[in-house]
């Protein structure tokens, strides 16, 4: 039987506006400021937090994508990998390949083959930690829900999420005990900062809140339907709670280095994230009803501006310097912007789309 496999399939606008909001604040963490735009600087400060969104949405619909398959028999391994590799791997490889191209090999080793950067530090190509975090669970994820189904220990789901979110946490306060960044921070900014992304933001073994959270979400939806659709009568208290939990949040863990942020501040964050996430679900969610222009664009293109937008504004700095352009002025953001959803446009419907036509046909066998 024929399966529909495209990813534009039966779109929901409220993830459209999740995945725009993350993609949005990912750039805007990469976007130049300058020391006089107070505002500004906060906003973007925290634009980090868009791949923790991403993290929990990414979880959501990989584990809810599975579970609905296995629910009607129809999960196969071999599907999956090829369903999700072909997604990401095609793309990255190429920009990848353009980026040792631009900036020499001397950057780069044989770690961005095999998504290990993330370890050990990475100083080139650096939005690519994450998707080492994602393609680690894609790689694990398959393999421990058919162990799970064997098991028939979908009733532990929530003591599993539990369980990773304390490990996280005690792995964490371990690593930070042991570097202590906020002390290095006091001595040298740019170096407790190193030790802090390099030890704790990056690698894959302190970040998988998100992605836990977000599979938990989709246990809820197929296997607990009538706690889920109670649930989805509340999108408007979820997302205010996952507003409110985010205030104090945002202070506490505005010092990246210090103890709050490293250590339990990420699952604080994956809640609000979450609840956030689930309110969208809901036809009653605000997310739903207020349509924006542009949003299902900018969602649609959200993994291109992902690989793309670092060298996007590479360009545009190149370009302003060039033509001796107010680096912050309407011309030089306009640039940006232009430059930013015309690569992402170009890698996704040149590249992207035709061979994601091609695993669609792929797929047909499964």
């Amino acid at each position: 039987m024929k399966l529909k496999t495209s990813d534009n399939l039966d779109r929901l606008y409220g993830l459209d506006v999740i995945r725009a909001a993350a993609i949005i604040l990912v750039v805007l963490y990469h976007w130049p400021r300058t020391e006089s735009q107070h505002i500004f600087r906060v906003i973007t400060h925290f634009g980090y937090l868009g791949v923790d969104l991403f993290f929990v949405l990414s979880g959501y619909l990989i584990a809810g994508q599975s579970m609905g398959l296995m629910e009607r028999g129809k999960f196969h391994v071999k599907s999956f990998y090829i369903r999700r590799f072909m997604r990401t791997l095609p793309s990255y490889y190429l920009i990848l390949l353009i980026s040792v191209f631009a900036e020499g090999m001397n950057h780069y080793d044989w770690r961005y083959l095999f998504f290990l950067q993330n370890i050990g530090g990475i100083y080139a190509f650096t939005q690519s930690w994450s998707l080492c975090v994602e393609e680690h669970f894609y790689l694990f994820f398959p393999l421990i829900l058919v162990f799970i189904a064997k098991k028939n220990w979908f009733r532990y789901i929530p003591l599993i999420t539990l369980m990773i979110l304390i490990i996280e946490i005690v792995v964490r306060w371990f690593i930070w005990s042991r570097h202590r960044p906020d002390l290095v921070y006091n001595n040298d900014v740019n170096q407790g900062y190193e030790v802090y992304f390099k030890n704790i933001f990056y690698p894959t073994y302190t970040r998988l809140d998100g992605l836990a959270v977000g599979a938990f979400l989709a246990y809820l939806k197929y296997f607990k339907k009538d706690f889920w659709k109670k649930l989805m009568m509340k999108t408007h208290f979820l997302l205010s709670m996952g507003f409110i939990i985010l205030m104090p949040v945002f202070y506490l863990i505005y010092n990246k280095t210090h103890f709050f942020n490293s250590v339990p501040g990420y699952g604080l964050i994956t809640i609000a994230m979450a609840l956030i996430v689930v309110s969208s679900l809901s036809e009653k969610s605000l997310l739903q009803k207020i349509k924006i222009p542009g949003i299902t664009f900018i969602s649609i293109l959200s993994y291109s501006i992902y690989l793309t937008h670092g060298h996007a504004l590479d360009l545009s700095y190149f370009i302003g310097h060039y033509y001796n352009l107010d680096p912050y002025g309407v011309l030089q953001v306009s640039i940006q912007v232009c430059l930013i959803l015309g690569m992402a446009s170009v890698l996704y419907w040149g590249f992207e789309k035709p061979i994601l036509k091609q695993r669609d046909r792929i797929l047909q066998k499964y």
